[in-house]
């Protein structure tokens, strides 16, 4: 696999890129794995609004929210997603993709009908905020991991694909 390590020096990686999955938790490991999609990880969204409605589009009732649906809630949300995301994946845990899944696919599907970025509700320029940029990278990240995990081309047919992965 070559890399670009500047615009003068290539060279070849010592590691290969392996999609969430390709590996599988044993023994403690796969323990702590499930302590955690059955505890917390698996159900936050059960218990807080910032993480049961981040993402829609729209704001909510919540700290930190901004009346356009932006704010802190993406953020916190988005860091829980991109791990629930990995965790269900190297479990195979269909409860809990399924979980995911469905906070994502809004998402993608904002971003397939036209959204300019993650944030699909809000026009391109919401990332000339430093803050706005950040979220959307991590929202960027869960979602190449869900696409990657579930081997989908969903979100690499998507028009903002460059724009979206550019964050990561």
């Amino acid at each position: 696999m070559e890399i670009l390590r500047s615009k003068a020096i290539r060279g070849k990686s010592g590691f290969l890129p392996l999609p969430v999955g390709a590996v599988v938790p044993e023994a403690w490991l796969r323990d702590w794995a499930l302590t955690a999609a059955n505890g917390i990880t698996g159900h936050l969204d059960e218990y807080f609004a910032t993480f049961r409605e981040a993402w829609k589009g729209y704001g909510f009732d919540a700290r930190g929210d901004n009346p356009d649906g932006t704010g802190w809630p993406l953020e916190q949300s988005s860091y829980w997603l991109d791990g629930a995301v990995r965790l269900a994946y190297i479990l195979d845990d269909q409860a809990l993709i399924a979980k995911v899944k469905a906070r994502l696919d809004p998402v993608v599907s904002g971003v397939l009908g036209g959204g300019e970025s993650f944030i699909y509700w809000r026009p391109r320029s919401v990332l000339s905020d430093n803050f706005n940029s950040w979220v959307h990278s991590h929202m960027g990240r869960a979602a190449s991991c869900a696409n990657c995990a579930c081997r989908s081309t969903h979100l690499v047919t998507a028009p903002s694909t460059r724009l979206a992965c550019r964050a990561l």
